[in-house]
């Protein structure tokens, strides 16, 4: 093989074809629109055995199929997402396992569900997505999600394992459900979601035993350090008053009396395994009115014990 048939085949890449777009499109389907017969429908999913060379790498062809309400291109090697853009109708897209996407910017003003989740994505860009309701981005390496805060219908954020380490400052007006575990998070202070009823912050660097953050190197060789900052609260309960279930499970909680914030929330259930909170007499005495504590309902027999132990403890103070 000559040097120049060899670059050719090194530069060759598996783009869609009107045959791949064709074998993907499902059944006609009344669109919503103007009730008439339209391809809204297309899936060419990769296998997870086909070679790398199977999978597909450019889609520009798809920007031809403006009627497209539903997309699935998971599984594949794409490396631009931008010829979904010429998609304005599109409603949900799923482009999970495309692990050679590290940016993602969407302009899609019709778009409702989104899952990105396996791609490799670093740059995240979804403030041209308004009616988003549903967002899946588990498994990537984003650190800012602040192109979603202030979405006034996103109502489920997944984003587990990726590296967050703040969410500060974001906004959610009616999030429902916010999973979020596998990330570096501290503290959960700042966050203002109003509605929200379920957050699962398992594995994060929250509490008192948190890996300190990095000290900022001192301008002046002779300047000392600035010390480690202490770990802050778990939360601020006056912007979460919805909070029905926090999974803490495997964050970095020294005591029982980190969970003293909690107080002051109609929260139902708290997971605090894998913590330094070993006994749950002391979550059920720290949190009365609790209902479950690592996913087991809280007895009577629990809640007299607890209350007794207290009086006791108060009788001999």
């Amino acid at each position: 093989m000559s040097d120049t048939e060899d670059i050719e085949e090194q530069e060759e890449v598996k783009a869609l074809t009107p045959e791949l777009m064709m074998k993907g499109l499902g059944e006609p389907a009344r669109t919503t629109e103007n009730n008439s017969l339209a391809l809204i429908r297309f899936e060419c999913k990769g296998q997870e055995d086909d070679e790398e060379g199977d999978r597909i790498v450019d889609i520009s062809l798809i920007g031809d199929y403006p009627l497209l309400r539903h997309v699935d291109l998971s599984e594949n090697a794409i490396v631009d997402a931008a010829p979904l853009n010429k998609l304005q109708g599109l409603e949900s897209l799923v482009i999970a396992k495309n692990a050679t996407l590290e940016a993602l910017t969407l302009t899609l003003p019709s778009l409702r569900t989104l899952d990105a989740s396996d791609c490799g994505l670093t740059s995240l860009d979804l403030t041209g997505c308004p009616l988003l309701e549903y967002v899946k981005l588990n498994g990537n390496r984003i650190n800012d999600i602040s192109c979603l805060s202030g979405h006034k219908r996103l109502k489920v954020l997944e984003v587990r394992g990726n590296e967050l380490r703040s969410v500060s400052g974001l906004c959610f007006p009616v999030l429902e459900r916010l999973y979020m575990a596998a990330n570096a998070v501290r503290t959960l202070v700042g966050l203002d979601a109003p509605r929200l009823a379920v957050i699962h912050a398992r594995d994060n660097n929250m509490g008192a035993d948190a890996d300190p953050e990095e000290p900022e190197e001192p301008e002046d060789e002779d300047e000392a350090a600035s010390p480690p900052t202490p770990a802050p609260p778990l939360l601020d309960a006056a912007t979460l008053p919805k909070l029905r279930y926090l999974n803490l499970r495997g964050t970095k909680i020294a005591a029982v009396e980190e969970l003293g914030v909690l107080g002051t929330l109609d929260l139902e259930s708290v997971n605090v395994m894998d913590t330094g909170v070993g006994d749950r007499l002391e979550v059920i005495r720290e949190l009365p009115r609790i209902v479950a504590v690592n996913k087991v309902r809280v007895t009577a027999e629990e809640l007299d014990e607890a209350l007794k132990v207290e009086e006791e403890e108060e009788e001999d103070e």
